[in-house]
């Protein structure tokens, strides 16, 4: 916490209308603390980090979404670098821009983790498989696409495609799912020793397996109950045990 910063603005809020198929996502940004974030120098990162991740609404905004991306690049090879577009069209004012500046953000990233409806606003009407080779021509060394009801496929550079299949699910409510993959994908790497960019080259397809498998189970849990509510971590051992 000792990064937080403090301000006397109000928080962004963000609604959420549920349909049967999908959520529509409306947000309240006019004058709100990150929108006001106007960065000068971002406090230096402690050697203890391992990783950083970065994504979504916070690099639409400048002058921060810059300085962020900036602050980005200058990690790349000393700490592993995870990208999550979590790409949300309605605050999106210039897709053509967003979709160049996505290349930069690709390039600076070692992991990257999006979902379908990313890989369409990325690259409308692409294959999955397409954009995800067209990602790791920036220099990804791993990106994985979420499908939601059809699971996940890991992309790597000279390799087979890895697909996962979520566990059997009640879906309940959405909301959370992607975050809740990104953390559940984050801890298994993690928990598999990976924590440079060379270890995440470098980890056999059985070990990654293993690690969509973990991140699927987090994700479905969290679908299961209403609300954005990430499982405890005796709720995802327990599923993939059953």
């Amino acid at each position: 916490t000792r990064f937080v910063l403090r301000s006397d603005a109000p928080s962004t809020l963000a609604f959420v209308e549920r349909t049967p198929t999908s959520n529509r996502y409306a947000f309240y940004m006019q004058g709100t603390a990150d929108t006001l974030w106007a960065p000068t120098e971002l406090p230096a990162l402690p050697d203890s980090c391992r990783w950083l991740h970065f994504g979504s609404i916070s690099l639409l905004h400048e002058p921060a979404a810059a300085r962020i991306g900036e602050f980005v690049e200058a990690q790349r090879g000393r700490r592993l670098v995870f990208f999550d577009p979590n790409a949300r069209p309605s605050l999106i004012r210039d897709p053509v821009d967003w979709r160049r500046r996505c290349g930069r953000w690709l390039a600076a990233a070692d992991l990257v983790k999006m979902s379908d409806e990313d890989a369409e606003v990325l690259a409308p009407g692409r294959p999955l498989a397409d954009v995800a080779m067209d990602c790791l021509r920036h220099g990804p060394r791993a990106v994985v696409i979420t499908r939601g009801a059809e699971g996940a496929t890991l992309y790597r550079p000279g390799a087979e495609p890895v697909e996962v299949p979520p566990p059997p699910t009640q879906v309940v409510d959405t909301i959370g799912a992607g975050d809740t993959f990104a953390a559940g994908l984050t801890v298994a790497l993690l928990e598999q020793g990976v924590e440079t960019p060379e270890a995440l080259e470098s980890l056999p397809t059985a070990q990654w397996s293993q690690v969509l498998r973990f991140a699927a189970a987090a994700a479905a849990l969290n679908c299961m109950r209403e609300g954005a509510d990430p499982p405890r971590r005796s709720e995802v051992d327990a599923l993939i045990a059953a």
